[in-house]
């Protein structure tokens, strides 16, 4: 049996991957924020590979400064996984 609780008694975890999102990772997570900002508790965890703009930089930047926020980076999986299928579900199985 599935039971709502209302959102301010609920912990609410969002997981995702990222790679070459630097100028929008950012905003994205400050919406989620926005947008379940009455919930008791907020977390993120992102799982990074294979970025080549300030991806690791920016998410290093936003692990200091919003509160929850926490990210995994393996550099280039794409030298162990040449398919983008194979580092998805690595990526994907880490979270």
């Amino acid at each position: 049996m599935n039971t709502l609780i209302p959102l301010c008694e609920a912990d609410v975890l969002f997981v995702g991957l990222a790679r070459d999102c630097e100028l929008t990772i950012e905003h994205t997570v400050l919406a989620l924020l926005e947008a379940f900002s009455e919930a008791k508790t907020l977390r993120y965890y992102v799982v990074e590979s294979d970025s080549t703009d300030g991806t690791v930089e920016r998410l290093e930047s936003m692990s200091q400064s919003i509160p929850g926020f926490q990210f995994e980076s393996h550099g280039c999986l794409s030298e162990r996984f040449p398919k983008r299928t194979e580092r998805l579900a690595f990526c994907r199985n880490r979270y």
